[in-house]
C-alpha cells in the first residue's frame, strides 16, 4: 500500500470516507429540496456538500502519487479550512431563517469574516505545523499508519471557537429548546440534530487538538456519527412512517 500510496495513513482513508458519507447525505437531502422546496432542506444540502468537500480536501494527501513532506501535507490542511468556515456559514442559516430571519445576513457575514481571520492566521503558521506519519498500536491491532497534525499557534482554538458558537449555540442549544418545546416526531427530529450537533461539536476541534493516535481515531468516529444522526434528524418521519411519509 504505501508503495502505491506513498502518503498512505489511515487517518486520510477515514477523512476520504466521511467525505462520502456526507456528500451522499447531500444527495439524499438534495432530493428532499428539489422535492419539496423547503429552504432549510437547501441549507442542509449545501452544508453537507461543502463539509465533504472539506473532508476531501483533508485527506487528498493520501490520493497524491509523489511522496509529500511535511509542508507539503500542510498545504492540504490549510486549503481544507475554507470549506469548514463556508460550510458553518450555511448551517447557521437554518436556524437563524427559522427563527431570526433579519438576522440571518449578520450571523453568515460573522462565520465569512471569522472563518478568514483564522485561515490568514493559519496560513502564518503553515510552515511551524508539525505532520507526522507513524506507525502506532491501536487497542488490539499492533500497527497502524496514523497521520498526526500538530497544530501550533491559536489555530486550534480559534476553529474550536467557531464550531462551538455555531453546533453548540445555534446547534445543541437551538435544537434541544425546539424539540423541548415541540411535541411527538418533530420533538424527536429536533432532538436528534441536537445531539447530533453536540457529537460533532465534540468530534471537529478534537480532532485539531488530538496529541494521540486514539484521539485521532475517536474524533473522526464521533464526526461521523455526528454526520449520520444529523440526517437521521433531518429525515425522521421518513424512517418512522416510510418513503411516503411527509
Amino acid at each position: 500500500m504505501i508503495q502505491i500510496l506513498p502518503n498512505y495513513s489511515l487517518t486520510y482513508l477515514l477523512h476520504i470516507f466521511l467525505a462520502l458519507v456526507s456528500f451522499a447525505c447531500y444527495y439524499r437531502v438534495k432530493k428532499g429540496y428539489e422535492k419539496k422546496g423547503i429552504k432549510s432542506l437547501f441549507y442542509f444540502q449545501r452544508f453537507f456538500l461543502i463539509f465533504s468537500g472539506f473532508m476531501l480536501m483533508n485527506g487528498l494527501p493520501m490520493l497524491v502519487m509523489t511522496e509529500l513532506d511535511p509542508v507539503q501535507q500542510g498545504a492540504f490542511y490549510i486549503m481544507a479550512r475554507p470549506f469548514l468556515y463556508v460550510s458553518l456559514a450555511y448551517f447557521i442559516q437554518v436556524p437563524f431563517s427559522i427563527s431570526f430571519p433579519k438576522y440571518k445576513k449578520y450571523a453568515v457575514g460573522f462565520n465569512l469574516v471569522y472563518g478568514a481571520v483564522a485561515w490568514f492566521t493559519n496560513f502564518h503558521f503553515w510552515t511551524l505545523n508539525s505532520i507526522e506519519a507513524s506507525s502506532v498500536p491501536v487497542g488490539f491491532i499492533e500497527e497502524v499508519l496514523i497521520t498526526r497534525m500538530d497544530v501550533v499557534g491559536p489555530i486550534g482554538p480559534m476553529i474550536g471557537i467557531i464550531v462551538i458558537l455555531n453546533w453548540i449555540v445555534f446547534g445543541l442549544i437551538y435544537f434541544g429548546y425546539q424539540a423541548f418545546k415541540a411535541e411527538g416526531t418533530t420533538r424527536l427530529k429536533f432532538g436528534l440534530m441536537a445531539i447530533a450537533l453536540g457529537i460533532m461539536t465534540v468530534g471537529g476541534p478534537m480532532h485539531d487538538n488530538a496529541t494521540t493516535a486514539m484521539e485521532f481515531l475517536i474524533a473522526d468516529g464521533l464526526i461521523l456519527l455526528g454526520l449520520i444522526v444529523l440526517f437521521a434528524g433531518i429525515y425522521v418521519k421518513k424512517i418512522f412512517q416510510g418513503r411516503n411519509a411527509t
